[in-house]
């Protein structure tokens, strides 16, 4: 292990630790400028837990109408989107969105809601009704917490393959050069922090144990996928990992019949566990759609499966909100697959098996992308982009004779994080427009009042 090695693997904790205060001081400035820490999605993952906590129900009627951003309608951040229809709300709200993120914000959330009690009994005078300012920075301090230990996992995950000072400008280059920084840092009250930890979790935990058949494993593997689909329930798409190294072993030819049968027995045990983890969700379907399978009618509108292949060329190439397009980065990583590939043919195998699905699916959503900054239902796989950049950085790093590869891949790796970047705060400073097409030339235009709408906050 040469120095520079043993450099990361004695301060990798301290990296990632710095990473969170960064992504975390970015909230806080955030929240500092619009007032508010709880916005877009995020009114109905917070609000389910502030309605569960505090009024012991999932009746959203009485969050909905205490919502932070109501207060900063004239913030000078403040994106108006669809605000007003908020403002009449009917006698009950039904939460649309998954219940996994209000669970992993519930320890923080606890915390968050004692220690205002406990002011408030010195006079503090503190908002006990769950959106004071103490709820919604710690609680999303949690959530932010999670994704940092996501990414970790992304790390640790890499590094079994590549050096760490490359898995970490991977990391680095998959944080600030795609939509993570926007869904992490400024907008952490939307599942994608919560799945960014689940899945990585879910897809290091598998790895390691790909091997093993017992039971422990295929019980462990249950519950963290029920986590998973808990935190977003299209999270379940990755289940076709194990799913592929389950039929490999399954028709083994070495595997004798009682082999297969109790292969089958912890597959069943596994779907159990998953099931049994995932039946909060399930619960709240029930109650509010009818069923325990059915979704809600906000997501029956906004998918369209009948020819989800028409908008794939728009979904990766276009302007508006498009993969390879609007986040660029990406493009460049999925080339480090076919290195990966050499490495392990059938993770790698089952990995773009998985990527091309979700891809698939979400080029059936109708909206495209909605106001999203970049393409947000995409930073579940920040996984697989950090392990192929990864992957993409040690191979032209291992070319001695030709360096000039890797430093021009690094150039190019830095330009496209900046460039991120720029999208990121002219994004967040509105002087974009949201919800239509945006070219690089736009970007480049509006660069130059970024300086002056930032001297407006100082």
């Amino acid at each position: 292990m040469d120095k520079t090695e043993a450099f990361f693997a004695r301060n990798e904790i301290k990296m990632f630790l710095i990473l969170f205060f960064i992504l975390f001081c970015g909230f806080l400035v955030r929240y500092h400028v619009i007032g508010y820490g709880i916005g877009s999605g995020g009114n109905f993952y917070y609000s389910q837990l502030v309605s569960i906590v505090i009024d012991g129900d999932i009746n959203l009627k009485n969050q909905f109408e205490q919502l932070p951003f109501y207060e900063k309608l004239g913030s000078p951040l403040f994106y108006d989107k669809v605000s007003q229809p908020f403002l009449n709300t009917p006698d009950y709200i039904n939460p649309e969105t998954s219940i996994g993120p209000a669970i992993l914000w519930l320890p923080f959330f606890v915390v968050a809601h004692l220690l205002v009690l406990f002011f408030n009994f010195f006079g503090a005078g503190l908002l006990t009704n769950g959106f004071s300012w103490i709820h919604q920075v710690l609680t999303m301090a949690g959530s932010i917490l999670y994704a940092t230990l996501g990414l970790y996992l992304c790390y640790k995950f890499a590094s079994k393959f590549y050096p760490r000072k490359l898995v970490f400008l991977g990391v680095l280059a998959i944080t600030f050069g795609f939509s993570v920084v926007q869904y992490v840092m400024i907008e952490p009250s939307i599942s994608h922090a919560a799945t960014l930890f689940t899945v990585a979790l879910f897809l290091y935990y598998f790895y390691e144990h790909r091997q093993d058949n017992s039971w422990k494993k295929w019980t462990l593997l249950g519950f963290l996928s029920g986590l998973m689909m808990l935190s977003r329930w299209q999270e379940g798409f990755f289940l076709l990992v194990p799913l592929i190294y389950f039929l490999k072993d399954f028709f083994n030819r070495k595997f004798y019949l009682k082999d297969k049968i109790a292969l089958l027995g912890k597959g069943a045990l596994f779907l159990l566990i998953m099931l049994f983890t995932f039946f909060p969700q399930m619960i709240i379907w029930k109650i509010f759609n009818g069923g325990f399978f059915s979704l809600p009618n906000i997501a029956q509108n906004i998918m369209d499966f009948t020819h989800p292949w028409i908008r794939l060329p728009y979904f990766l190439f276009s302007f508006h909100h498009s993969l390879f397009v609007s986040t660029p980065i990406i493009f460049v990583a999925i080339w480090g697959a076919y290195f990966f590939y050499k490495k392990d043919k059938l993770f790698t195998t089952s990995l773009l098996l998985t990527l091309f699905v979700i891809i698939y699916v979400n080029s059936s959503l109708v909206e495209m992308g909605g106001n999203a900054f970049g393409v947000r239902r995409m930073v579940d796989s920040t996984f697989i982009f950090i392990l192929f950049l990864s992957s993409l950085l040690t191979a032209t790093y291992s070319l001695r004779r030709q360096k000039w590869l890797f430093y021009g891949l690094l150039t190019l790796i830095v330009g496209l994080v900046g460039f991120n970047l720029l999208y990121f705060l002219e994004y967040n400073l509105n002087l974009i427009n949201r919800a239509q097409s945006i070219p690089y030339s736009l970007i480049t235009e509006k660069s130059k009042l970024i300086f002056v709408r930032l001297l407006k906050f100082f």
